[in-house]
């Protein structure tokens, strides 16, 4: 055996993150847009981490994309007034 061990992060964005109690509060914070520093005092950890928790969740989210569509596909306008 190689002595290595694996868990379903591994090999992931998420992979050897810590505080993961945090992850969802700091999701909300990157979903309400707060900056880095907000959502440092907001969570109690330093900017530095929330900085780093940014660039590996917006990674994430780039790799969880279908390859291609697939199935009824529908399409339809939007109309924005002018102001």
């Amino acid at each position: 055996p190689c002595g290595r061990t694996f868990n379903a992060l591994t090999g992931t964005p998420l992979a050897r993150l810590r505080h993961k109690s945090l992850w969802l509060d700091y999701a909300d914070c990157l979903l309400a847009s707060d900056s880095v520093r907000k959502a440092a005092l907001q969570l109690g950890v330093h900017r530095n981490t929330t900085f780093r928790w940014r660039h590996r969740f917006l990674s994430l989210a780039k790799t969880d994309r279908p390859h291609g569509l697939h199935g009824i596909a529908e399409a339809d306008e939007l109309y924005v007034l002018e102001s």
